[in-house]
């Protein structure tokens, strides 16, 4: 038998090498799709194309054969044995040459399930860096050709639309929250979900049983046997259904379907949320170079005028250029057109058509993101989804075909970045699309009532005389800082310090930008200006055959930066608070969609106290944890770090590129009570605001809060006008040469 340690270093190098290995699907395998199934199939086509986890059929195989795998690591001894069994699969079914799907499939089960995490999964940086090759890269043996990247003025934002941790980031997120739904993750769900067929849910389980024999007497089965026993006939059906599983679980109805799938905690509202701030960074970035916000494509039939070309490294995994000026296809915009008009009645009825024509679904933002993206209909019980099939993942699919006038690759139909999450930020044309898909977004939000902020916590965050000029809220370059160096500073020596620093006798002291003289004579300096800059790595990237090359990275990076918060609680009573921060170029911070969350803290605050409360950049809530301070500069891995850890915004990204003369930026605080909202305490590893936690989204509130709604005044009165909220302005310089 194989120790744990064995399994995980096969599982390693399983993926490494399904990320190396050229795609080119063939007929057969767990994989065996009918291409009539495929929306603009070819005909007389014989292979499936290239997997894509946007396409909804690719989707919901990839799934099942990961819950497949869970029924495998099951059905042994031992819980080694099982994964030994699983990794057997795998292998076999790579046979079949379709690496892509079977890459996402076991991804999906080591991110997931819980055995499956006792594996480990490199991420695809580290694994193989060339997926993330720039677009200007020469690939060995062959010389660049003229054009990689964007065209026109476009060009300029390449460097940050192929930044390698921002296109694993989108590629990583995708795979803890899959729009076609999990099974249940642990033996125990699975035996409580047996168990309750044999009550409540006994509907549901003669369909799912019967689907896979409708000859024996379920019932009867059912009533004879415990929850463990009928689980155990269940794992045993979803394994000798082998390759042939995907088509008897396509087929169930809602209530057996519906019974052993759901999604992720608020997982509607997270795509539309994810994005948005993708979005918003972006239109920042874009704003620091001094380029508009992207024009949304729509209509659809609407000139694309910049191109994009992946690069020829790239293209030896398959991926072609699109051309610059190209429109969508005609079929493309004639089943995108109303599925877009059926979105915007959705938003102004407040609701979905109910199915056979019989009322309505009342909507919510959960709702209508799970119809926006794809998500099964099975799961959206009684809403009329002729009109949803999901016009954000089929966007994807229509877009990649706008490179089909490229020469044949074994993608078959589907050959433009588009097709993939862990590439498709890098084309232009992702941007104009998310553009039309966050739209929906904020057009549902606008038609919320405002807060009245009744909630808020009897805590006070003082502002200063005009808005955007409060001086509780402090700024540090964490270098700057005594003790900076020291191993337990983030946890420690960084909290004294702000308590030593401006608390105290020093609380109503403005350091907005001041010199900080401590008790035993140690100086340091506030600031009011934080610096990015374009800095490089060079990168071991591993290629077919065990050679390897260096690649020298440009990524944008930003100094270490620290704040500070001084909050008081007047009241006889200690206070929970959820300290939430969010950032905006001034010039845009009366648009509620340019800020950018930073942080989201739990906190107490005793009773008749005043606080200074210290917060680091790499350990906020949205960044990936531990966070990457660069491109990791070689493809070894962290073998104590799960799948799920890896899911985050990079560290470097977390501030715009800002300007040379320096950027006016915004910071807002609000603070929101701790016991209404059940923030959980910051983890070690992912990132709280974009991934949430394992089971649930760790917030009550909206994503976004207090920005994902209108305000009753300007943003700027609000915060001025409030005790529990607050900001300041500063500003986010460029320099060059980088900062030492």
């Amino acid at each position: 038998m194989a120790t744990l340690d064995e399994l995980r270093s096969e599982s390693v190098d399983l993926f490494t090498n399904m990320l190396r290995s050229p795609i080119a699907p063939t007929p057969g395998g767990v994989r065996a799709l009918d291409r009539s199934r495929q929306r603009g199939a070819r005909p007389g086509d014989d292979a499936p194309p290239a997997f894509s986890p946007f396409d909804a059929e690719d989707a919901e195989e990839a799934s099942i054969f990961a819950m497949r795998l869970g029924a495998i690591a099951r059905d042994a001894d031992s819980e080694e044995d099982g994964l030994e069994a699983v990794l057997t699969e795998v292998r076999r079914q790579g046979e079949h040459g379709d690496l892509d799907f079977l890459h996402h499939a076991l991804s999906l089960f080591v991110t997931h399930d819980e055995i499956g995490r006792r594996l480990r999964r490199p991420r695809t940086l580290l694994a193989n860096p060339q997926l993330f090759a720039r677009s200007t890269r020469s690939g060995p043996g062959a010389p660049r050709a003229a054009g990689g990247g964007s065209t026109g003025a476009e060009a300029a934002m390449d460097y940050w639309r192929e930044d390698v941790l921002a296109n694993e980031h989108h590629e990583h997120w995708h795979v803890v929250y899959p729009w076609s739904g999990l099974w249940p993750r642990s033996t125990a769900h699975w035996v409580a979900i047996c168990t309750s067929i044999k009550t409540t849910a006994r509907p549901g389980g003669l369909a799912l049983f019967s689907a896979f024999d409708s000859a024996t007497d379920w019932n009867a089965f059912f009533d004879s046997n415990t929850g463990v026993q009928i689980w155990d006939a269940l794992r045993g059906l979803l394994i000798a259904a082998g390759d042939g599983l995907g088509a008897i679980i396509r087929d169930l109805p809602a209530e057996a379907y519906t019974l052993f799938r759901d999604l992720n905690d608020r997982q509607g509202e997270m795509f539309l949320y994810m994005h948005q701030q993708m979005l918003a960074r972006y239109d920042a970035e874009r704003l620091s170079l001094g380029m508009p916000s992207p024009v949304l494509l729509h209509p659809f039939d609407a000139n694309i005028p910049e191109g994009y070309d992946p690069g020829n490294v790239l293209e030896a995994f398959g991926f072609r250029k699109r051309d610059a000026d190209m429109t969508m296809l005609a079929g493309a915009v004639a089943d995108l057109t109303p599925w877009h008009a059926a979105v915007e009645k959705v938003i102004e009825d407040g609701a979905f058509p109910g199915t056979n024509g019989g009322g309505s679904v009342v909507a919510d933002v959960e709702s209508l993101g799970q119809g926006v993206e794809a998500v099964d209909a099975r799961f959206r019980t009684g809403i009329d989804n002729t009109d949803f099939p999901g016009i954000h993942n089929d966007g994807h699919m229509r877009l990649c075909r706008l490179s089909d006038n490229a020469p044949p690759t074994p993608m078959g139909d589907f050959a433009g970045v588009m097709r993939s999450p862990r590439v498709a930020i890098r084309d232009p044309v992702f941007w104009r699309w998310h553009g039309v898909i966050d739209k929906y977004y904020f057009d549902w939000q606008e038609r919320l009532t405002p807060h009245d902020f009744a909630d808020a916590p009897s805590v006070v965050v003082r502002p200063g005389a005009d808005a955007w000029t409060s001086g509780d809220v402090i700024l540090c370059r964490t270098t700057d800082l005594p003790g900076h160096d020291a191993p337990d500073f983030l946890t420690t020596g960084a909290p004294a310090l702000g308590e030593a620093a401006f608390g105290g006798a020093n609380w109503d002291t403005d350091f907005t930008s001041a010199t900080v003289t401590l008790p035993d004579g140690t100086t340091f300096d506030t600031v009011s200006e934080l610096r990015t800059w374009m800095d490089t790595r060079d990168i071991k990237m591993g290629l077919p055959g065990g050679a390897e090359t260096t690649e020298s990275v440009p990524f944008l990076n930003h100094e270490p930066f620290c704040l500070f918060v001084r909050i008081e609680n007047p009241t006889n009573e200690d206070r929970e608070v959820t300290i939430r921060m969010f950032l905006a170029p001034a010039d845009r911070s009366e648009n509620r969609r340019a800020w950018i969350e930073v942080e989201k803290l739990a906190q107490l605050i005793p009773a008749n106290s005043k606080r200074v409360v210290f917060i680091a950049d790499e350990t906020t809530s949205v960044v990936k944890k531990p966070a990457d301070k660069g491109p990791p500069e070689s493809w070894a891995f962290d073998s104590d770090a799960g799948a799920l850890c890896d899911c985050g915004w990079p560290y470097p990204l977390l501030l715009p590129r800002g300007t040379e003369a320096g950027m006016a930026c915004h910071m807002a605080v609000i603070c929101t009570d701790a016991t209404l909202d059940r923030v959980q305490a910051p983890g070690t590893c992912g990132s709280m605001s974009y991934c949430g936690a394992t089971d649930r989204y760790p917030d009550t509130r909206e994503m976004g809060y207090p920005f994902a709604r209108p305000f009753a005044d300007t943003i700027a009165n609000t915060f001025q006008g409030m005790d529990a909220g607050t900001g300041r302005s500063f500003s986010i310089r460029h320099v060059d040469p980088p900062v030492v």
